[in-house]
């Protein structure tokens, strides 16, 4: 239950994210200069502030012996941490940045830094363009930028293709909703019978592309309410600052309840909606108590 949740159902969010965050930027007319400056604020700064914090807290957790435990990862200490570890932590060289969600911030602002290259390519061998881009998503090559993952190139630039020709979510969510659902359920499992063979991955990127579809109607069918309005709101905030915490949670609650079948229940559907409910209350206090930091720490979002 749980890889078919978090591997397959949920795999479709992040280049969901992708197709959004590209369509977002294409649909309006942007200069290079005025855009980079724009992600400096919304995407770097945040993205500096909150690995900074996790670095310092972290640093001071681990120079207590009882805390040390739950805040280590297996690995060096930050007190034994060199400037290599420390440029690793914040560009993510060797693995994802020390906050792993940030991979997508970093990743999504070096697409915008070459979002016009990007768009010039595609207009003039849009075919060409697109077939290649899926022979790459597809047969599994790594991207040799560190800060760029070849699915988040191949969905950021389809959702310029959806502009370009003219593809609205409105459209997509006209589909009917019972065959689209019923697909959905049949691509899951087939990407998790497919999960351990080479052709997973090509199911597995059919299944997201029908899956984004099914979260668009599904969405459109929604009626908004005080709790979809709340976590809207707030998104970003929860985005940047769950994962931490959720590892610090798993932890404590494997140290002194155990690892049963029960706990590891509660560990999987429980603690991440508490870990929500905090960073929304983290989230209210800061743009409360700390309003100016707010809009900083939210690349003025607040």
């Amino acid at each position: 239950m749980e890889y078919v949740i978090s591997a397959i159902i949920a795999h479709v969010a992040v280049p969901g994210f992708f197709v959004v965050s590209s369509m977002l930027l294409y649909k309006k007319n942007f200069k290079w200069k005025e855009n980079t400056l724009k992600k400096v604020r919304t995407l770097l700064v945040p993205y500096f502030i909150v690995i900074t914090f996790w670095i310092v807290l972290y640093a001071v957790m681990q120079a207590i012996p009882f805390a040390q435990p739950f805040f280590s990862n297996n690995t060096k200490l930050i007190s034994e941490w060199g400037i290599f570890q420390y440029l690793d932590a914040y560009l993510g060289l060797t693995q994802s940045p020390l906050v792993y969600p940030l991979w997508f911030a970093q990743n999504l602002f070096f697409l915008n830094l070459i979002a016009v290259l990007l768009k010039s390519i595609i207009d003039k061998i849009p075919l060409m363009a697109f077939i290649v881009l899926w022979i790459l998503l597809l047969s599994g090559v790594e991207s040799p930028i560190f800060c760029l993952e070849i699915n988040a190139l191949v969905y950021f630039c389809m959702g310029y293709y959806f502009v370009k020709y003219d593809v609205h979510f409105e459209k997509l969510s006209a589909f009917k909703a019972l065959p689209v659902f019923a697909l959905y359920i049949v691509s899951c499992l087939i990407s998790y019978g497919f999960r351990d063979t080479v052709v997973y991955i090509i199911a597995d990127n059919a299944n997201i592309c029908i899956g984004f579809v099914a979260c668009i109607i599904f969405v459109s069918k929604c009626n908004s309410n005080a709790v979809i309005d709340c976590l809207a709101k707030y998104s970003f905030n929860i985005f940047i600052m769950h994962e931490m915490f959720l590892r610090i949670a798993l932890k404590a609650t494997a140290k002194f309840l155990g690892t049963s079948v029960l706990i590891q229940l509660v560990q999987y559907f429980m603690i991440p909606c508490v870990i929500i409910g905090f960073c929304v209350i983290v989230s209210i206090f800061m743009e409360k108590k700390l309003p100016r930091f707010y809009k900083i720490f939210t690349g003025l979002r607040g």
